[in-house]
C-alpha cells in the first residue's frame, strides 16, 4: 500500500523510511496528523496559488512524520 500524502521532495529533511515506518506503523496518526495541519493552514489558501498550497502540504507532511516519531 501507498499513502497517497507521501512524497519524495521531503527526503531532505526524512528518510523516506520514515515515512515508510510511519504509514505501515501508525496510519491513523500520520492521517490525523496530516489532515489537522492543513485544515489549520492550508485550506485558506486559494487554489490559485499552487505553489504555495503545496509547500503548505509539503510542511503538513513533515508535521505529520514528526507526530508518528
Amino acid at each position: 500500500m501507498t499513502c497517497l500524502h507521501l512524497g519524495t521532495s521531503r527526503a531532505a529533511a526524512y528518510d523516506l523510511g520514515d515515512f515508510d515506518w510511519c504509514f505501515n506503523t501508525m496510519p491513523k496518526v500520520y492521517d490525523r496528523a496530516f489532515e489537522a495541519c492543513v485544515d489549520a493552514n492550508c485550506t485558506r489558501i486559494s487554489n490559485k496559488k499552487v505553489s504555495q498550497k503545496r509547500g503548505c502540504y509539503q510542511t503538513c507532511k513533515g508535521t505529520a512524520v514528526d507526530a508518528c516519531l
